[in-house]
């Protein structure tokens, strides 16, 4: 190859690498606008000491996705995670043990007891009283296993689209417990069961509970 031919090539090799470079930073900062990387925390800064926060009055807010808005929950109210609590190795005592009249549990699978069996996920469904959220209700979710899921209702947000709800779990992960922000209109979530609300199936064996909000 002549030295000429070398020189046009490695020319044009130099301006591709640039040329690659420059589109994959441009990516980058695409992404992370999109994410939210570049909200201003502090202008959105907000009160969340209450069990209750309403931002569908805040002006500040209604521009903004439900995903930009859950980063500013989590950076105003991060999450937490403890392996060293009790009952952090079954979803249901966790939730019990911070309301016990919440997923009311038997001692088994039999027909004949009161209460459903709260270790399957079509047992937590019977005790759906509500397709509505409120602080202190119980949140039945179907996470993709046999045994479901439940959680602790601890805050929310209402904002202009769904609200915006913070649980507490155990045992997800494994032996885990945490708190974490997640929309209502989370397809794993299935309904709720309001401590102050009846059961449908109060005092009835398992065959004979037929909740009418068996699913939200």
């Amino acid at each position: 190859m002549k030295p000429q031919e070398m020189k046009i090539y490695f020319s044009i090799f130099f301006i591709a690498i640039f040329l690659f470079t420059s589109c994959s930073k441009e990516d980058t900062i695409t992404s992370s606008e999109e994410i939210g990387t570049e909200l201003d925390f502090e202008y959105y800064k907000i009160d969340l000491s209450k069990p209750h926060t309403d931002l569908s009055k805040d002006d500040r807010f209604k521009n903004l996705t439900s995903e930009q808005i859950l980063t500013i929950l989590e950076y105003y109210s991060p999450g937490t995670t403890s392996t060293s609590k009790q009952n952090c190795n079954n979803c249901v005592h966790h939730v019990r043990s911070i309301d016990s009249r919440l997923m009311p549990v038997d001692s088994g699978c039999d027909t004949h007891y009161k209460w459903t069996n709260t270790g399957c996920l079509k047992g937590k469904m019977k005790l759906i009283n509500s397709c509505n959220p409120t602080v202190g209700s119980a949140v039945i979710m179907d996470t993709g296993i046999p045994e479901g899921h439940v959680a602790y209702v601890e805050k929310i947000v209402y904002q202009f689209g769904d609200p915006l709800l913070k649980i507490n779990e155990g045992n997800r992960p494994s032996g885990v417990c945490r708190t974490v922000w997640l929309s209502v209109d989370d397809p794993m979530i299935k309904g709720y069961q309001n401590p102050n609300r009846s059961i449908n199936c109060s005092n009835a064996p398992f065959y004979a509970c037929a909740s009418p909000y068996s699913s939200c």
